[in-house]
């Protein structure tokens, strides 16, 4: 957010047309909040009349939402206190869809700044600044039987996983868990319609601060394995 705040969005999916009975799904995509940036303290009343505004409109044209996506950067630094404030700020947001006709579920993957970045010392972090360069530790990382690196890596995302587990806003279950925290199959269903929802962690490997470019990283092993079905 701070100087590049992003603008919510809303989608419709292309099943809504001009056949009104057809079954249809509303989801809100909201990104980047940063909560606990400190240029926000002063900003943040203004953007969020806007953003209810631009919501209450898109709402009254659409309809009602079935999810929210919220794809990032939640917070700021991966902060408990941070998670805190965005606590208050979505249950605002779930009072404002409430009074609209919404009762959404919501959907989180995680950005790079909803972790708690470790110190340049900490062995796990040593050990992945080979990734890319040392086919091995990619291996090592992926591997079934040796998990620690993963569950390292799995611990900076503690406080959100921690808030995840205390939140009041209601969550999308998952269906499967993969192997990273935001990695996840989910089915969401109303009558006529059943939409699946595959979230993955593309930001694993930005643990560090300064230039993330060529820093995003997916695997196919990311994709959690669903039993008897493709």
């Amino acid at each position: 957010m701070g100087d590049r705040l992003t603008h919510a969005s809303i989608v419709t999916l292309s099943v809504k047309q001009s056949n009104t009975s057809m079954p249809f799904i509303n989801w809100l995509h909201i990104t980047d909040w940063h909560v606990g940036q400190t240029e926000q303290n002063c900003r943040w009343p203004n953007f969020r009349a806007e953003f209810e505004k631009d919501l209450s409109d898109r709402i009254a044209k659409v309809g009602a939402i079935d999810v929210v996506f919220f794809t990032g950067d939640l917070v700021q630094s991966g902060d408990e206190k941070e998670f805190l404030v965005l606590e208050q700020r979505l249950s605002k947001l779930w009072e404002l869809l409430s009074k609209a006709g919404s009762n959404p579920q919501l959907v989180i993957v995680p950005g790079n700044h909803d972790l708690v970045r470790p110190e340049s010392s900490n062995p796990t972090a040593l050990a992945l600044s080979s990734w890319g360069h040392n086919g091995s530790v990619e291996e090592a990382f992926w591997a079934r039987e040796k998990a620690e690196l993963r569950s390292v890596v799995n611990s900076w995302f503690s406080p959100l996983c921690d808030w995840m587990a205390r939140t009041s806003i209601p969550l999308l279950a998952p269906v499967h868990k993969g192997q990273l925290i935001g990695d996840a199959l989910y089915v969401f269903e109303k009558p006529g319609i059943r939409l699946g929802i595959l979230g993955l962690n593309s930001t694993f490997m930005q643990f560090r601060g300064g230039n993330l470019e060529g820093r995003l990283e997916l695997s196919p092993k990311q994709i959690p394995e669903v039993p008897n079905s493709d």
